[in-house]
């Protein structure tokens, strides 16, 4: 028997109008697309302007019930 290691599932397809850019906490730069419902906690992300790694996280701006 496989141990499953994430439960992915697909969502809709990203519409452009609907998510904002999350800066770089380092040069503000672009760094991540999130919509207003996103929660994300310690995620490490690596910066493409500035080479630098931080972890990210964010808490929803809107709570989804």
């Amino acid at each position: 028997m496989q141990k499953v290691l994430y439960n992915i599932t697909r969502g809709d397809i990203l519409n452009p109008s609907r998510f904002i850019w999350y800066p770089c906490p380092k040069c503000g730069g672009k760094l991540l697309a999130i919509n207003s419902d996103t929660e994300v906690k310690k995620l490490p992300c690596k910066c493409k302007h500035c080479k630098r790694e931080s972890l990210i996280t964010i808490v929803p701006m809107i709570k989804a019930d």
